[in-house]
């Protein structure tokens, strides 16, 4: 038990110090956090998202991410299609249980689209973020075995470690580039995008060995209109984090159906995040709103040492 528990404070410690990264499998909806450039709607949108991550209820962590887009479009331009400015505020909160590592993260971005074809439904887009972390770490009810007497460890005893609690506050910029395409029938973008411009220091000892490095992303989809009520699409997130990655695919069927006089969709779909886990995903949608859940399949590292990971993730986006 003791090597459990020093395992998943270990995995929690890395998924705190990642935790300007959002860890969510519904990309398609939050992918405006990974890159500003991405904001291809022409109408305003909002998110919510909650995911729950367990490690056998050694240590758990909950996040809740808030997430709102909206495009500042002239009355005579919504069906224009010229080029328009997006602004995007959100905001993320980790905890763990205990309280042991908390994280508070808010940001707002800004980025412009621009027409490049002659149909003008093909954009290149460019934006910037800001965004203000603090993460927060208390031992002060933590009971790990690092008190001895004269002959062995003193269990159940509070950590005496001076620095076992700390918070940290810090701004990140980001910025990013994309290419959409958007038509009846297919719909498609691609974007590359920076985080850490400024390379923060996230620690409050000083020195450039405390610098958060420059982290790089790439995001890619693809949505294709098979007839007038389903579409079939590929939504993709490759991130790199200094020495660590994350990269992320997920496959989605949608059913358009009007019944009774209500605009409504099903969706099922199928994730991967590599090597660590195989996401199912269901999602309904009544007119405007999109209601979506998905699952965590452990299938990693953690999953081959004997450990049990559960994981799911809720999520809400309506269109105003």
């Amino acid at each position: 038990m003791k090597k459990l528990l020093l395992i998943a404070l270990g995995l929690a410690t890395g998924a705190l110090a990642q935790a300007q990264d959002l860890h969510y499998s519904r990309i398609q909806e939050m992918r405006t956090w990974y890159n500003q450039a991405l904001q291809t709607d022409r109408q305003a949108t909002g998110a919510l998202n909650y995911r729950t991550l367990d490690y056998q209820g050694i240590i758990a962590f909950r996040t809740a991410t808030g997430l709102v887009d909206v495009p500042l479009l002239r009355k005579d331009a919504h069906d224009a299609n010229n080029g328009y400015l997006s602004l995007t505020g959100g905001v993320s909160i980790d905890k763990s249980n205990s309280r042991v590592l908390q994280n508070f993260s808010g940001m707002a971005g800004v980025s412009y689209s621009l027409p490049v074809n002659a149909a003008r439904n093909t954009y290149v887009a460019a934006g910037f973020q800001g965004a203000f972390f603090q993460n927060s770490t208390n031992m002060g009810s933590a009971t790990l075995p690092d008190q001895y007497d004269n002959y062995r460890l003193v269990p159940n005893r509070a950590t005496a470690d001076p620095y076992g609690s700390a918070e940290v506050h810090y701004i990140s910029l980001n910025a990013g580039l994309s290419v959409f395409h958007k038509s009846e029938a297919v719909q498609w973008y691609a974007g590359a995008s920076m985080r850490h411009l400024n390379e923060p220091q996230a620690s409050n000892s000083k020195g450039a060995g405390y610098n958060l490095p420059r982290t790089y992303s790439a995001q890619l989809g693809y949505v294709r209109q098979i007839d007038g009520d389903q579409r079939i699409g590929v939504h993709t997130a490759l991130n790199w984090k200094a020495e660590a990655y994350e990269h992320l695919a997920n496959l989605q069927y949608n059913y358009e159906f009007n019944r009774f006089g209500f605009d409504r969709g099903l969706g099922f779909g199928l994730g991967y995040r590599y090597q660590d886990a195989i996401i199912p995903n269901f999602e309904f949608r009544l007119e405007k709103t999109t209601f979506g859940f998905n699952y965590d399949i452990n299938v990693g590292g953690i999953h081959k040492m004997g450990m049990r990971r559960t994981s799911m993730e809720l999520g809400i986006k309506h269109r105003f």
